[in-house]
């Protein structure tokens, strides 16, 4: 936690780093996680993580520590933090940065996704429109940087729009003389409405080119993060290095550890309640690193007593109709996991988003339902791990999902 910060006010709902800085909210230091991507210097990253576990804050940390754009007004955010005493600090403020967040493409139907996503572009193509009055581009190029940004309903343009990322970090390239950081949160989200309505191979066949296009063999990136909660095969690219829940780096990059959690407590005067709320929301397990996570902590720490708060901010009907689709064999693994048992699940790194490839174990783990517990290294070989439910606010959440289901 940043000093001064023991008494800050909780911002629920808030996943712009920037505004929790500026009003002095909330935040637990994880700029760490800024150096630990320098440091290893992979040309993709992909974080999957369970909903409320601080992606798209962290996302939004790396934009404002990147970012070329107002580089000297976001060097304030990072004021005592880690990574400011960190000998990453010369990369504050150094690259230009496309920031993508892909959760509203939940279209119904192929013709509408497409839509969708060429409008999306187009609003981002619109934020660069000052690059036309830049004399390192060509005429051509901001030609079609105002195509993308005005004609999203053009179907001769698609093949640009699946380019269009690419496009961008060449526009950068010249403009800057800088490699590009391309971030892109809720990567998963078009793949997983796609699968859900009936349309996964069309949408993995447009998007592909889109991913890869604009992140393999681009010489004008510097690097890519994406970030969602299932590592789905439909992406489609083999240079991501993946860092899921099962994984040790970068463990303690999303959730509060333990030690957050106590630290956080203990400025807060509430060390008395530390065992309650561990029992009751922690228990996640990222490699060898125990984890809670960060919405139900906020939420116990601004409404000052336990709840569900995983029920009311994610969505329960999603689970109830995953229950009530999969095998009596399955839903009898579940009330086994209720009760307080363990299973043996195969686990492999990543997994189809379509929901009739996609068992009840892999989809609770990945969802946050389920987690991993204590890992040997012989799991990494073989993808068999051992699941439980982690705590005790998520065991109440599937008791209620099993009873609404019907089970």
């Amino acid at each position: 936690m940043q000093e001064g910060k023991a008494h800050a006010v909780i911002k629920l709902g808030v996943e712009h780093f920037a505004r929790l800085i500026d009003q002095k909210a909330f935040y637990i230091d994880k700029t760490k996680f800024i150096a630990d991507i320098i440091r290893t210097g992979s040309e993709v990253y992909l974080f999957t993580r369970p909903r409320g576990f601080g992606k798209s804050l962290n996302v939004s940390m790396l934009k404002a520590f990147f970012s070329i754009d107002l580089a000297e007004k976001n060097r304030q955010l990072f004021a005592g933090t880690y990574i400011e005493h960190s000998p990453y600090w010369e990369h504050q403020g150094q690259y230009p940065v496309i920031y993508l967040d892909l959760k509203e493409l939940q279209a119904d139907n192929f013709a509408a996704f497409k839509r969708q996503f060429c409008r999306l572009v187009s609003c981002l193509c619109r934020d660069f429109d000052w690059m036309d009055f830049s004399d390192a581009l060509s005429a051509g190029s901001k030609d079609l940087l105002k195509q993308l940004a005005s004609q999203p309903e053009n179907e001769d343009l698609l093949w640009k729009y699946q380019n269009s990322l690419r496009f961008l970090c060449k526009c950068f390239s010249r403009v800057y003389n800088r490699r590009t950081v391309i971030l892109i949160d809720d990567y998963d989200s078009p793949f997983i409405a796609a699968g859900r309505h009936g349309y996964l191979a069309e949408a993995a066949t447009f998007l592909q080119p889109f991913f890869s296009c604009a992140l393999k063999g681009n010489d004008d990136l510097q690097f890519g993060v994406l970030t969602g909660w299932l590592p789905v095969t439909e992406l489609g690219l083999n240079n991501v290095d993946a860092y899921s829940v099962l994984g040790h780096k970068f463990a303690d990059a999303f959730g509060f550890t333990q030690e957050e959690v106590q630290q956080v407590m203990a400025e807060r005067g509430r060390s008395a309640e530390v065992d309650a709320v561990q029992d009751f929301y922690a228990g996640y397990q990222a490699g060898r690193e125990k984890l809670c996570r960060p919405e139900s902590i906020c939420s116990y720490l601004d409404k000052r007593q336990l709840g569900r708060y995983w029920a009311e901010t994610s969505a329960p009907d999603a689970l109830i109709e995953a229950v009530q689709r999969h095998s009596a064999q399955e839903k009898e693994m579940l009330r086994k996991l209720a009760a307080g048992g363990t299973i043996y699940a195969v686990i492999p790194p990543a997994v189809s988003a379509d929901p009739a490839k996609l068992n009840l174990g892999k989809l609770l783990l990945y969802a946050g339902y389920l987690t991993a517990a204590e890992q040997d290294d012989s799991s990494a070989f073989n993808y068999v791990h051992t699941l439980k439910i982690p705590n005790a606010e998520i065991r109440e959440v599937i008791r209620t999902a099993l009873a609404a289901a019907g089970d």
